[in-house]
């Protein structure tokens, strides 16, 4: 299974959109990533090219609720595991 590195930046940041699963900034960075569109909810995310689900990481899940709730995010990177079709 391949892993990539997703940076969220300032960037993806300011123009994310709270409770949103395909603008947050997770989604954003995702799909600047991989050039897919990904649909990013609390806990797991996927492609909507290839239908692939993976888990995120805790520290990511943790920044995504915090940012819907109205908290401000600081730029980060987590390593995301790509399962196989």
């Amino acid at each position: 299974m391949p892993t990539i590195r997703v940076q969220v930046t300032k960037d993806h940041i300011e123009r994310g959109k709270r409770y949103s699963c395909m603008l947050c900034p997770v989604a954003l960075a995702l799909g600047e990533v991989t050039g897919e569109t990904w649909v990013v909810q609390p806990t797991v995310c996927r492609s909507l090219t290839g239908w692939v689900n993976c888990l995120l990481p805790v520290g990511a899940t943790n920044r995504i609720q915090r940012f819907d709730a109205g908290e401000p995010m600081e730029p980060f990177t987590f390593r995301l595991t790509i399962p196989e079709e």
